[in-house]
């Protein structure tokens, strides 16, 4: 199986009303000096014009960008949210996936875009807030649904959820010990903003994970073991061939506060750093991702123990390092290896893009290089036609950032041509949780399993009636071998069905196996490459160890002359 093949022959025979372009957005940072001059200027509320010097005349030529929306230096956070990420939020809740990134050089103000602070929330604390403020009334009960830890969600009886809950319970104490954070770090101003088109006749349950991509290498920004050295995770595909970060912690949170106590945790593990030009650097690309599943609930505000579908949305946030150039820093060292590694997976996202962009429209059919990075790997599906895709472009207008910023224009002009289909509603189907699993004090016992499964396998086909032939009465007779015709051939039919049922079942597994054995080579592969680089970083601290009793040696030598000259 070819894990590697992209999907964008599906978006080259949509149709045009099915395909909507990515939506990119400009944002303004304010000048840090007042008295300077801004290079790039506003023309309208969508278009910003640039002078470009051209090499032959010396002559400078205005280039004009056109964007959805520019947001001025005083445009408010409130207006971003509602201009870019509420119609996100508005698809979330309808089972549709979105994904939104920032993208510029550093120190343009993404994270303060996405973040903000306590009184200008940014968009990820602005959707957080409105998300409860529209659900709040409407939440399943904690534990009703689980993560499956592939990418999925089933659904719990209500003694599993209780057990659950009391664990949950029994840890609590434990948790906040050392994950206690301050009341006034987790307070961010409520617009009470609300959704329209929260849907009156579900439950729903959110879910929230954070992750950081740092040196391509991915890690679990809400993992709070105490081990010394935090594991890396491993970017996997699901059943539904959808990436996923395999092995995140994914909490179900049920209100704002609580999501804001794992976010600010996540906020405390990010990796920052002080550089020339930013004084808190994202040295990695953070998401922020937002799940939410929904069920269907009858008249009692309960949900229906019949149906057979749930409906899971996601909507991923993600603040993106800015690019940043080594002479302009002066990086050296670690900040260097950090900078070279995120214009890497900034220049792959560019390669990606260009490569569908080319694709779409020359009806070519070249392999899109996901795999170069980890970034582009896992948002894979957007790209190619699972959810709607949006950026926001952050623009410093100052002259030491102009170079850079043609380039974020130019990348960003590319981008609005890239077609993605419409997000539609993504249903799963309703998993129930294996009796297996069930508690010890809750199990069945064995017996009674046996039994159930017999009545459900002869209730499955149906009964084969016991008739008494009576050759007096041929009538009866014949109705009677009529009756058991019938039956037979309804056994037939059900048999055939069961057959088709279990043949697709036996591809479902097939498919099923190959995944588990790609993921497993991709994992040996991934333990191989950790090996040989612990092995080389153990020789290179070998080889400075040696040079180090080198130079000792020297110098107790270069010591012992001076003090025998002295003598």
């Amino acid at each position: 199986m070819n894990f590697a093949k992209t999907k964008t022959h599906i978006q080259k025979s949509s149709n045009s009303d099915q395909c909507d372009r990515v939506k990119v957005f400009c944002r303004l940072r304010p000048l840090n000096d007042e008295c300077e001059f801004p290079l790039i200027k506003l023309i309208s509320s969508t278009t910003l014009a640039t002078s470009t010097e051209l090499k032959s005349n010396s002559v400078r030529r205005d280039c004009n960008y056109v964007f959805r929306r520019v947001f001025t230096s005083y445009s408010t956070q409130r207006e971003v949210f509602e201009q870019v990420a509420q119609p996100l939020l508005e698809d979330l809740v309808n089972g549709k996936n979105g994904l939104l990134f920032t993208y510029g050089v550093t120190g343009s103000g993404k994270t303060f875009t996405l973040t903000g602070d306590q009184m200008n929330p940014g968009v990820i604390p602005t959707c957080i807030h409105t998300l409860f403020n529209s659900i709040g009334d409407k939440q399943a009960p904690k534990f009703l649904i689980k993560s499956d830890c592939m990418n999925g969600f089933e659904v719990q009886s209500e003694s599993e959820a209780n057990m659950d809950r009391i664990q949950e319970t029994k840890f609590n104490n434990k948790r906040r010990s050392f994950e206690r954070i301050s009341d006034n770090e987790r307070i961010y101003f409520n617009n009470d903003i609300k959704l329209r088109n929260v849907n009156q006749n579900s439950l729903y349950s959110v879910f929230i994970s954070y992750t950081e991509i740092y040196n391509n290498t991915v890690y679990d920004l809400l993992d709070a073991s105490n081990s010394k050295f935090v594991q890396s995770k491993i970017i996997r595909e699901d059943s539904q061939k959808n990436m996923y970060v395999n092995g995140i912690k994914e909490v179900e949170v049920k209100s704002a506060g609580e999501v804001f106590h794992w976010f600010h945790l996540g906020q405390k593990r990010k990796r920052i750093a002080h550089t020339l030009l930013n004084i808190e650097s994202s040295r990695g690309h953070s998401i922020f991702n937002i799940r939410i599943v929904q069920l269907e609930k009858n008249m009692q505000g309960t949900e229906i123990p019949g149906q057979t579908f749930i409906k899971i949305g996601q909507l991923s946030l993600v603040d993106l390092a800015g690019s940043e150039r080594s002479k302009r820093t002066n990086n050296v060292g670690a900040r260097l290896k950090e900078a070279s590694s995120i214009n890497n997976s900034l220049m792959t996202l560019r390669l990606c893009l260009e490569i569908l962009k080319e694709n779409q429209n020359s009806s070519t059919n070249k392999l899109v290089p996901y795999r170069d990075s980890r970034l582009t790997l896992l948002f894979k599906n957007y790209f190619d036609g699972e959810g709607q895709v949006e950026m926001i472009v952050c623009i410093n207008p100052s002259e030491e950032d102009y170079n850079e910023n043609l380039q974020v224009l130019k990348f960003a002009e590319m981008t609005q041509e890239v077609k993605v289909n419409k997000a539609e509603p993504h249903y799963f189907p309703r998993r129930q949780i294996n009796i297996h699993s069930t508690p010890k004090s809750m199990s069945v016992q064995p017996e009674n399993i046996t039994k159930r499964k017999a009545v459900s396998s002869l209730a499955s086909m149906p009964r084969i009636p016991c008739i008494k032939l009576n050759l007096e009465d041929l009538e009866a007779s014949c109705t009677l071998i009529n009756k058991l015709a019938k039956c037979l051939q309804a056994r037939k039919l059900k048999g055939l069905t069961n057959k088709r049922k279990f043949e697709e079942r036996i591809d479902m597994f097939k498919k099923r196996l190959l995944s588990v054995e790609y993921q497993s080579t991709s994992s040996k592969s991934e333990i191989r490459r950790l090996k040989t680089l612990l092995k080389k970083e153990k020789a290179l601290v070998q080889s400075e160890k040696a040079k180090l009793e080198t130079s000792l040696a020297v110098l107790r030598k270069n010591n012992c002359n001076i003090n025998q000259n002295f003598l």
